[in-house]
């Protein structure tokens, strides 16, 4: 994200979707653009916590204990019933000056 605005419905469902449906001990990178200010991960609060967030561009750094966690309602497709998501995110002082992953493993 390019800003650091309330984590809303609308903002949540807007995230880049998995490619496959995430269970406990799935593993997903996702791309930092440059220009990002904050970098949300969110998955349906039945899985278990975030395990692991490594810098790929950072010498793999474990980077987890930076992540602030909250919770929201997220609505399914075309306004089904909306359910709980655990939504994990890290917001920058300046804008990401150049691309990086990190790689996320609940």
């Amino acid at each position: 994200m390019t800003d650091k605005n309330d984590l809303t419905n609308t903002k949540i469902r807007a995230l880049k979707s998995s490619t496959s449906a995430l269970k406990n001990g799935s593993t997903v990178s996702v791309n930092v653009p440059i220009g990002a200010m904050r970098v949300v991960f969110a998955y349906p609060a039945s899985l278990q916590d975030l395990s692991s967030v490594k810098d790929v561009n950072g010498l793999e750094a474990e980077i987890v204990s930076g992540f602030s966690k909250t919770t929201a309602n997220v609505e399914g497709a075309n306004g089904y019933d909306a359910i709980e998501y655990k939504v994990y995110y890290i917001d920058f002082a300046n804008p990401n000056d150049k691309d990086n992953y990190f790689t996320f493993k609940i």
